[in-house]
């Protein structure tokens, strides 16, 4: 289902740019083509995956807590588990340069935001134990396809000022590589999320023009889009990945996590569970070139 949902989204967008073309074109409209690249460095939301980082950091934080009430025995901590947000991002775009202040943006761009972290435990008084760690290697990825309206402002006789917004459709992947060692026993375990949709992006910036085709520029650009039907696999493991609250059985307390399977879970220790979700929001600072054709 969501694959033909992206052939039909690719579609409508190839259908629209096209359309745009020969509509200009026969109305000698279009007065040339410019290519933008551009590269900078962003935050995003994230939600769900870093609301599970700080609750995973405070169950450990309280199981340490209660094994230390227990007389003789100490745990050290060292290391933390880090939250997603800040990256990088590039896109690569072409500018249908109209007559007149307006153009037609066709871009395809790569985000991607990674943070890896560790949690390791000195064990003394307890029998058979000495030390254990925990550490996540988090990757998210995302592919958004663009479709912007542009509005130009010359400002001074080499400078534009320039406004844009338009539909994106988003293709986003979370990979979660997880390790665990415990007195040098290892276990490793991999998920994968994807899930696919629909958002909105606006920017702002100034241009300046160091050649008669070329200008190089600076700009703000923001977005918002969350992917909320997410799938994965995780070893042998397939289905919907839920967020949800679950109480641990050694603190008694409630965490956020999530689980992998088909049905929505369930049961007495098990509440506020929903369908996982990537918050791609976020604001960027950018730079890079246009040369027009």
């Amino acid at each position: 289902m969501k694959r033909k949902l992206f052939i039909l989204t690719t579609m409508i967008f190839a259908f629209f740019f096209l359309t745009c073309i020969g509509i200009c074109q026969a109305q000698n409209f279009i007065k040339g083509f410019s290519l933008k690249v551009t590269g900078g460095y962003g935050t995003m939301v994230i939600g769900d995956y870093n609301a599970v980082v700080e609750d995973t950091e405070q169950y450990y934080d309280d199981l340490r807590a209660l094994i230390e009430s227990i007389n003789g025995f100490q745990v050290s901590k060292t290391g933390e588990f880090k939250k997603i947000n800040m990256g990088l991002e590039f896109e690569g775009e072409i500018i249908i340069d109209l007559s007149g202040p307006f153009g037609i943006g066709f871009g395809v761009g790569y985000i991607r935001r990674s943070n890896e972290s560790e949690i390791g435990f000195s064990m003394t008084g307890i029998p058979g134990l000495s030390s254990s760690s925990l550490s996540y290697e988090p990757i998210i990825t995302v592919i958004p396809v663009n479709l912007s309206l542009y509005f130009f402002l010359s400002v001074a006789p080499s400078m534009n000022f320039y406004l844009y917004g338009g539909l994106g459709y988003y293709m986003g992947k979370l990979t979660v590589t997880s390790k665990s060692v415990t007195d040098g026993f290892l276990q490793k375990s991999e998920l994968e999320v994807k899930d696919k949709g629909f958002g909105f992006h606006a920017g702002a910036g100034l241009e300046f023009n160091i050649a008669p085709k070329v200008a190089i520029f600076i700009e703000g650009k923001g977005r918002y889009c969350k992917l909320k039907s997410c799938e994965g696999h995780s070893d042998s493991l397939s289905g919907t990945v839920w967020y949800l609250d679950y109480q641990a059985f050694d603190t008694n307390k409630w965490y956020s996590g999530l689980a992998l399977q088909e049905d929505k879970p369930s049961g007495d220790d098990i509440r506020n569970v929903r369908e996982f979700a990537f918050n791609l929001t976020g604001i960027s600072l950018r730079t890079g070139i246009r040369i027009k054709f």
